[in-house]
């Protein structure tokens, strides 16, 4: 499905979950465009477009970043392989306190992290803080941060359900290193994170 470069969705109204309506606004709402056509009482879309944003927001590629860890260290290279079936976890049940650091190449405006998972949405924990490595110091960019919902992941410009990543933004910082901290703990879950994105902005 990730791979796929023409991907349509055909809706009717007489489904209840997902209904032209209801995906129009999530496309609304996730930046996306879209071109359809009315065959009866369905809607076909197709040919979708990501909205352009200023500054334009780009996703460093997995590989350029090196992840650190305050439990599951030897696995936490599973968050950036580009594979959600293999997934890094912390071992032991969530615990204000840890945390996830991400190093990357070269200092750069960080504006925004996804967490995606295949399922299970409540192992990603309630509250996080965002920190920012400055001249050999953490500077707090978020602090007790619930994480947000996109409505779907967009992969190669195309809207895929099924993975809703859990979202967190801040203004754009420059930095080459970030730490991810729980704040507020899930107490009977463990941390898992298939796959972590970041994003930055053109400068």
């Amino acid at each position: 499905m990730d791979q796929s470069t023409n991907l349509a969705y055909v809706l009717t109204d007489r489904i209840r979950f997902l209904k032209p309506s209801i995906f129009e606004r999530h496309m609304d709402v996730m930046d996306l465009t879209s071109a359809s056509m009315k065959l009866g009482s369905f809607t076909v879309y197709h040919d979708f477009l990501e909205k352009p944003t200023m500054p334009a927001i780009q996703r460093l590629p997995g590989r350029g970043l090196a992840l650190s860890a305050s439990h599951g260290a030897g696995r936490i290279a599973l968050a950036v392989d580009g594979n959600l079936n293999t997934e890094w976890s912390s071992g032991i049940t969530q615990q204000a306190g840890m945390w996830v650091e991400i190093e990357l190449p070269e200092p750069m405006p960080v504006c925004r992290i996804l967490l995606l998972l295949r399922n299970a949405e409540s192992w990603t924990p309630p509250r996080l803080n965002v920190q920012a490595r400055v001249h050999d110091s953490w500077q707090p960019l978020l602090q007790d941060a619930a994480p947000g919902w996109d409505k779907f992941r967009i992969s190669n410009g195309q809207p895929l359900y099924g993975i809703e990543p859990r979202v967190v933004e801040w203004p754009a910082f420059t930095t080459d290193r970030l730490r991810l901290e729980i704040q507020q703990p899930d107490p009977v879950q463990i941390w898992v994170i298939g796959e972590l994105e970041l994003h930055y902005t053109e400068e």
